[in-house]
């Protein structure tokens, strides 16, 4: 599997979809209760080989420490 991270700092179409005023919307509606300020922390687009699993959404371990949830 490949992986290309900075993706909103190198593609100008990631940067925008990111800043979209409806996606930045429904992150703030869904955030907002929990947190006073919402920052990206990393945008990657990841080449999966045929038959690999699908990567559905989730947390990577490296990055969160603590209780996953």
């Amino acid at each position: 599997d490949a992986a290309l991270t900075r993706l909103a700092a190198e593609e100008p179409q990631a940067a925008r979809l990111v800043q979209h005023e409806l996606v930045l919307g429904i992150v703030e509606q869904v955030l907002s209760p929990w947190c006073d300020t919402i920052q990206l922390n990393l945008t990657q687009a990841i080449a999966l080989h045929p038959g690999a699993l699908p990567q559905l959404p989730h947390r990577d371990q490296d990055m969160w420490h603590g209780v996953l949830g």
